[in-house]
């Protein structure tokens, strides 16, 4: 007895080294396969997102009509980078195409085309009259001036303009005006040849009538006639030649002229931010402020001191929340000099749009005092989204599903509206509200780990393995006991 127990005790922990090691391993690939296969279940656990959902209020309208709906701060806050969670529905749940833009700034200007009449049907009348008659084509726009154009000088002429036919395609005649046009170019160099039209008329086919087809005009050429007795001149007489002169038209020219809004920028708004407190880099000589948003899109920060005759080097800078390191997106100067009639100030730093939620200004002061900043204000563009409504009807945007795709509309007709620089009405964007959660699926694991093809002969061989070293480690502990009884 006094040798059995505590030799027995003794050669078991002497099992062979190589043994040992067998069983180790064997246990660490049970317990990863084991650890392997509950993260495998609980990753098939779903997990949720929270939908969100804003109505939007539509002008009131009784035809077709581009209608832009304006994102708002909240938008930002919630939607995807992307905007692909984005879908804007209608009463019955059915996807409305929309166009997502930036807001623009626009210029009304004033746009004129002239052409020439291709196909003029001329009519001498009585008492010298000459009538002229011409129709607009089909593609062209409504008129809002003729031009009678005439090599002639120094004359005036009466023409009465008159519609012979509408877009209905009335022929009813009607007055639209009686004008002068003239050439004073014997007393001064003023010359008018354009006759202006109603601003309303919806004529398509017009009747020119000149009032004096010719006209007597004295000419140019002065006669003198003197009589003489002997060498004496008895009197003196000066005559002139009257010319019956017909009044040429070269060419009818027809004016078009319309005001239209032309794109000339991006319309910029200030969006909250969250500035952090001014604090002091000594070690770098450099002043930092930290800046927090919801998203908004943002391409530059107005900078606000009350210092003046300074010029520092700056730059700006983003860290995602899963990052460490910061990224600089621009460098820039501010600077502010008033001194003897110069007055120069640059205090905004602008950069390409960037829709992160962290920033960071960094400002490089040298040697010199930090600068004093009182404010931080943040700008960017408002997007929209631009819709062609057919009939007024509730709308409601919709937002927070991350499975979903960015769509893909047929926008054909939105895209051709804008291009002729048609621009859409202002529609209003409720407060977003939440109204449920979505169920989302985790990420599929990788084919080869979750195929339970792999799982199931590697746990037979780790049994396998497991059994033989057992087996070899008693086979090795009986040939022990037999060498030391």
């Amino acid at each position: 007895m006094q040798q059995s127990s505590p030799v027995s005790f003794s050669i078991k922990l002497r099992t062979p080294h190589h043994i040992a090691s067998q069983l180790a391993v064997v246990l660490s690939l049970c317990t990863l396969t084991s650890l392997s296969a509950a993260s495998l279940s609980a990753d098939e656990q779903p997990a949720s997102a929270v939908l969100r959902s804003a109505s939007v209020e539509l002008p009131e309208t009784d035809a077709a009509q581009l209608i832009a709906v304006p994102l708002s701060a909240e938008v930002y806050q919630y939607a995807r980078p992307d905007f692909s969670d984005l879908r804007l529905l209608d009463a019955d749940s059915n996807e409305v195409p929309f166009l997502i833009r930036q807001r623009s700034t626009t210029e009304t200007r004033s746009r004129k085309s002239t052409w020439k009449v291709a196909d003029p049907r001329l009519q001498p009348l009585e008492n010298e009259q000459l009538q002229i008659e011409f129709r607009l084509q089909k593609s062209d726009p409504q008129i809002t001036a003729i031009r009678l154009e005439s090599p002639l000088k120094n004359f005036e002429q009466q023409v009465e303009v008159w519609q012979i036919e509408d877009q209905s395609g009335a022929t009813e005649p009607e007055l639209l005006v009686s004008a002068t046009i003239f050439d004073y170019s014997r007393y001064m160099d003023v010359r008018r040849l354009a006759i202006p039209l109603p601003t309303e008329n919806q004529a398509r086919g017009f009747r020119l009538v000149l009032k004096q087809l010719t006209q007597a005009q004295r000419s140019s050429l002065r006669f003198l006639t003197r009589k003489l007795q002997g060498d004496q001149e008895t009197s003196r007489e000066e005559s002139f030649a009257i010319e019956d002169r017909v009044f040429r038209i070269d060419h009818i020219a027809l004016i078009s002229e319309s005001a239209e809004d032309t794109i000339t920028g991006v319309l910029n708004q200030e969006w909250q931010i969250s500035a952090g407190a001014q604090s002091e880099d000594p070690e770098n000589q450099q002043t930092l402020i930290e800046i927090s948003s919801s998203g908004q899109p943002i391409t530059q920060f107005q900078l606000q001191t009350d210092q003046t005759d300074f010029q520092r080097s700056a730059s700006v800078q983003i860290r995602s929340a899963d990052q460490e390191k910061w990224s600089t997106i621009t460098t820039g100067s501010l600077q502010r000099f008033s001194f003897d009639g110069v007055d120069e100030e640059r205090l905004t730093l602008t950069f390409p749009q960037q829709r992160d939620t962290l920033f960071r200004i960094v400002i490089s002061n040298l040697d010199s005092q930090p600068l004093q900043l009182s404010s931080v204000r943040a700008f960017g563009p408002q997007q929209e989204l631009v819709i062609l409504a057919r009939q007024q009807q509730p709308l409601t945007l919709q937002l927070g599903n991350p499975e979903l795709l960015s769509p893909k509309y047929d926008l054909a007709a939105v895209n051709r509206l804008l291009d002729r620089s048609i621009q859409p009405v202002q529609a209003t964007l409720g407060k977003l509200q939440a109204i449920g959660d979505v169920a989302v699926t985790a990420p599929p694991a990788a084919p080869l780990i979750s195929s339970p093809l792999l799982w199931g002969p590697l746990l037979a061989l780790l049994l396998a393995l497991l059994a033989r070293s057992l087996y070899s480690a008693g086979k090795q502990l009986t040939a022990e006991d037999h060498q030391n009884p």
